[in-house]
């Protein structure tokens, strides 16, 4: 596996799947691109997921009406 893509990160989480997302983690290489997609990054989001990533890049889009 090359590739984990996280989608809607806080609804998973929120959804109690933490305890799955970090098993599926931990049973891939390290050695992968990470991405996470959400349309917010809470406290509780970005301290799970900062240990996973290295060399991260964040990415922020605003649309304004």
């Amino acid at each position: 596996m090359k590739v984990l893509v996280l989608d809607e990160a806080d609804r998973l989480l929120d959804m109690g799947f933490r305890r799955d997302i970090e098993k599926i983690i931990a049973s891939i290489p390290r050695e992968r691109q990470t991405l996470l997609f959400s349309a917010t990054v809470p406290e509780e989001v970005f301290f799970f997921i900062s240990p996973l990533l290295y060399h991260e890049q964040s990415n922020e889009l605003k649309f304004y009406c």
